[in-house]
């Protein structure tokens, strides 16, 4: 059995129970890589850990999910919505460390595409929930529950660059890259105002420990791009 096989059992074992204990939900909404092609092929492949997605709501439940997340490729126009969202924040990113880690200020809707094509995305609740997530025992219930997909997504995605997105600090199930601590560095970006912290795993891989994407300035994205070029020299 190869991992793709046991990412499909695992995630089609756990949808089955948060199904059942949310019966308004049509099912999970399915993540991992985006583009095989184009993932496997990018120069430094990236992986973005965040919280979880969100579909419909309203002040009683969630509704939805049942799709898978690649979709978004398919129908995605970067310039017809918000330059700062999750997509779009990652997508920059993704493509510029891929393109000599070149400014992200003026990238056109096609690069922002190819970007969110190069991405190996990861949500570590896969229920559709609400567009904004707390951080309390609830959602870590739910992380910890669909905590062997992640691990085995992480496994697949065998990633040079991992980004956590306010993530770092929730459950993970046998989580397979250790850290070196003496070799953290912190970046800040122009404001001050935000921060990231970049640490070495033991077998090469980059830890990028920062806030969630969306909605920040494009002063985050030069950050995160300019911090991992600095550190990786």
């Amino acid at each position: 059995m190869n991992i793709k096989e046991k990412i499909s059992i695992e995630y089609q074992r756990i949808e089955s129970i948060v199904t059942e204990e949310n019966p308004l939900i049509e099912g999970a909404i399915k993540d991992g890589v985006l583009n095989e092609n184009v993932y496997r092929h990018s120069k430094h492949k990236c992986c973005f850990i965040l919280k979880e997605p969100f579909d419909d709501f309203d002040d009683e439940a969630e509704y939805g999910g049942g799709w898978d997340f690649s979709a978004i490729l398919s129908y995605w126009e970067p310039d017809k919505g918000r330059r700062d969202s999750t997509l779009a924040r990652c997508s920059a990113i993704a493509y510029a460390i891929n393109h000599d880690f070149c400014d992200t200020n003026f990238l056109t809707s096609e690069q922002l595409k190819e970007g969110l094509s190069m991405c190996y995305w990861i949500n570590l609740n896969k229920a559709p929930s609400r567009s904004t997530t707390l951080q309390n025992a609830s959602f870590k219930r739910k992380a910890e529950l669909w905590s062997p997909v992640v691990h085995l997504q992480l496994l697949d995605a065998s990633p040079d660059i991992i980004i956590f997105g306010n993530t770092w600090d929730m459950p993970f199930h046998e989580y397979p890259f250790t850290d070196v601590d003496n070799t953290k560095k912190k970046y800040t970006d122009e404001s001050g105002k935000w921060w990231a912290e970049i640490t070495k795993t033991t077998d090469g891989r980059v830890h990028v420990n920062t806030y969630h994407p969306g909605r920040k300035g494009i002063e985050y994205e030069s950050m995160v791009v300019d911090g991992i070029k600095d550190f990786l020299g």
